[in-house]
């Protein structure tokens, strides 16, 4: 593993949120076809902090092959890049932050990977950091609060968290919302408005496996654990020897996609590696995974590799009028 110093510049604005009325294209070169199925999105913040870096380099969007990690596609290289968000087989949407002279802008992007465009450019208040969209509506993070984009005051859980409380990570299925918290680090489980909180060691990234019971993927600065929720959070599984832990996605065939400072690698259920890629600061992973497993009981022992094997997945949400419906929605707000 690598260490790197960053020489880190805080950047602070107290921008308004306001509405792109123009659809700013990015421009691309690539024609190479995205598989949906055998493919991994990947989300690079060039090394940026949360509260930004005007000194580190520029992130990425990228594709690459979920069973060897060759990259495949470039989406985007024009900011600090912090989560994506699966839509459909030819849509994603995703969170940037850029540094202007007015100080630090955030947008949230609807981008085409068909055809390599955007479909729209949203500005958002600064500092967003994570992204969920709940019944057709989008949900925002930064540190302190889970809000709808571009009004403030609809929240989606009320944490009423102290002053020196983080949110690192929110992830939402159906009616449960998981959170992950620093200061001290923990796990809180909204459900039907009942909220549940559990001990667990500060976590830049988490993925749901279930939700009754509860089991979760997260990645912490020298593991990535499954737990599962009894009385407390159980470890069922794990992969230790990272150097600060950053993303993590399991796919459906049981291989885990994890990243930290220095690398991003995947590996088989017993931990054996599959493959690894030289590639610094990825802060989100996402794949079109219909079902992902609990690891439970599985042995972590050295076993022969595991090779990709694709299954048909059904496509979450309908293509045709998702994007107008959630942005037609958030406009509203702003006019």
């Amino acid at each position: 593993m690598k260490y790197r110093i960053l020489l880190v510049l805080a950047v602070l604005s107290a921008a308004s949120p306001i509405a792109a009325d123009s659809i700013e294209e990015i421009n691309t070169n690539s024609t190479t076809n995205i598989s949906s199925d055998n493919t991994i999105y990947m989300a690079s913040s060039g090394g940026e902090t949360a509260l930004g870096s005007a000194l580190s380099e520029e992130g990425e969007i990228f594709t690459a092959e979920a069973a060897n990690g060759t990259k495949v596609s470039q989406l985007s290289s024009e900011g600090h890049y912090r989560d994506i968000e699966i839509l459909n087989n030819s849509q994603i949407a995703y969170t940037y932050r850029e540094f202007t002279s007015k100080g630090l802008k955030s947008s949230i992007i609807f981008y085409n990977t068909t055809n390599r465009s955007q479909i729209r450019n949203i500005t958002a208040e600064n500092s967003v950091n994570d992204l969920e969209i709940v019944n057709e509506k989008i949900f925002i993070s930064n540190t302190t609060s889970i809000h709808r984009a571009g009004e403030p005051d609809e929240k989606l859980v009320n944490l009423n968290l102290s002053e020196d409380r983080e949110i690192n990570n929110f992830e939402a299925r159906g009616d449960t919302t998981f959170i992950s918290l620093s200061n001290p680090g923990k796990l809180v489980v909204f459900r039907n408005d009942q909220r549940t909180e559990y001990n667990m060691s500060e976590a830049s990234d988490i993925q749901i496996i279930d939700t009754s019971p509860v089991k979760i993927l997260a990645v912490h600065d020298e593991k990535a654990s499954e737990y599962i929720a009894r009385e407390n959070l159980s470890e069922v599984w794990s992969y230790r020897g990272l150097d600060q832990g950053l993303a993590v996605s399991r796919l459906e065939n049981n291989e885990t996609i994890i990243s930290d400072s220095s690398e991003v690698l995947a590996v088989n259920s017993t931990g054996s590696e599959i493959w690894s890629m030289e590639k610094s600061d990825i802060s989100d992973i996402e794949h079109r995974s219909e079902k992902v497993y609990s690891l439970e009981g599985k042995v972590q022992s050295e076993e022969a590799e595991s090779y990709w094997t694709p299954s048909s997945t059904a496509e979450s949400r309908d293509e045709e009028g998702f994007i107008e419906g959630i942005v037609a929605r958030i406009n509203s707000f702003f006019n």
